[in-house]
């Protein structure tokens, strides 16, 4: 099965306006091991921004 979109291979999470925060996790399902990360994406300082970015993630789990 080929889930190929106009903007790539994957599906992308709809827009988060620049003032909110949110939480979204990402599994990596590999050969022989899975990764998933859960990450906290935050507003970013108009200073700390960059070119086409809005928010810094950190990272807040790792299993």
């Amino acid at each position: 099965m080929n889930h190929v979109t106009s903007q790539g291979l994957t599906p992308r999470m709809r827009p988060l306006s620049s003032r909110k925060s949110a939480t979204l996790s990402i599994l990596d399902i590999g050969t022989s091991k899975v990764v998933c990360l859960i990450a906290e994406l935050n507003p970013a300082e108009a200073n700390e921004r960059l070119r086409g970015r809005t928010h810094v993630a950190r990272i807040i789990g790792i299993g």
